[in-house]
């Protein structure tokens, strides 16, 4: 009754993509798919966020619903009608004109990016994009060996920090595009639901002791390196919390924390260079594209940009350049 409630005002979406950052508000869509062929057509709707608790899709025909799929990341990966990391969800829709309502909560960010899609250029599009997260998630592989190996050859700690990093930046990656859930630990509901948590917390501390340790703060300044003591004991206390309190809490906590240790991280890097210290242009001109990438990739899950191929990917396109 609720779902066919014609007394709910809805409100028109201005955005292309919908975006709302976190809330623990769950949100309700209607919308509606032309089908201008003479007969009924097999399509896939994606919704390419697969970090969302609960999403709920309904086809309706003359108010009663003739369709519906529940799916979402705190349900079995089994449970999905097309078994793929983002959420596929297949109709068929009549000709002329198809209703469908979809309600989505999550614990995290609601975004609701939606795709239609025929299954063939469904099947081409995943086989390319898989093949493109492939490639980046090996390059990132050999920048993490090769740093491996410089640590051991040269005993430098910051090649270590590095190391840390790039694991961590790599599976908050996968955990982020669903690739996680997919194909490393499907059965892991628990794990799962805090792991983009995680991965993230790892990231921010060790984005500060690499910082530490590279542009030699103890050394060169003093005031800047008690900060950043400070902040990596809350960037490991906010490591710590993810496994303790809910998760709705530590990604927003996680998330903040990173932006700011990007922008303190930057600005230490352009005074490091000013005061002329050498080393610091190479950690500047790196870090400028890794930091600007991680923060839009952070403002967009707290809303403040659209999401889209270059917003949603900035990060991964950012650590490129290191």
């Amino acid at each position: 009754n609720s779902l066919l409630n014609t007394s709910r005002q809805w409100q028109r979406i201005e955005r292309k993509s919908p975006n709302f950052g976190f809330t623990s508000t769950a949100f309700w869509f209607k919308f509606s798919i032309n089908n201008p062929a003479a007969s009924a057509s097999d399509v896939y709707l994606e919704l390419a966020i697969p970090f969302l608790d609960k999403v709920d899709v309904f086809q309706l025909k003359n108010n009663k619903v003739i369709a519906q799929h529940i799916v979402g990341d705190t349900y079995s990966f089994e449970q999905r009608p097309i078994i793929h990391q983002n959420f596929v969800l297949p109709f068929t829709l009549d000709p002329g004109k198809n209703e469908l309502i979809m309600r989505v909560a999550s614990a995290g960010t609601v975004e609701a990016p939606l795709t239609l899609w025929t299954p063939a250029d469904h099947a081409r599009f995943s086989a390319d994009d898989h093949m493109v997260q492939g490639i980046w998630a090996g390059v990132i592989g050999i920048m993490i060996i090769y740093n491996l190996l410089l640590f051991f050859s040269i005993r430098e700690v910051s090649y270590l920090y590095y190391v840390a990093f790039a694991f961590g930046f790599l599976f908050f990656q996968v955990s982020l595009k669903g690739y996680g859930f997919a194909y490393i630990w499907p059965d892991f509901l628990e794990w799962n639901s805090y792991a983009i948590s995680v991965f993230i917390g790892i990231c921010n501390i060790t984005i500060v002791l690499l910082n530490i340790e590279y542009l030699k703060l103890k050394d060169t300044s003093p005031k800047a390196y008690r900060v950043m003591r400070i902040v990596a004991l809350i960037a490991g206390l906010s490591l710590l919390l993810t496994f303790v309190i809910p998760y709705s809490l530590t990604v927003r906590i996680n998330s903040a924390l990173a932006m700011i240790i990007c922008s303190l991280s930057l600005t230490l890097g352009y005074i490091t260079l000013i005061q002329g210290k050498q080393d610091a242009r190479h950690y500047c001109l790196a870090w400028t594209a890794t930091f600007i990438g991680i923060g839009i990739s952070g403002a967009v899950k707290f809303g403040f940009f659209n999401a889209n191929f270059w917003t949603n990917n900035a990060g991964q396109i950012g650590v490129m350049f290191l």
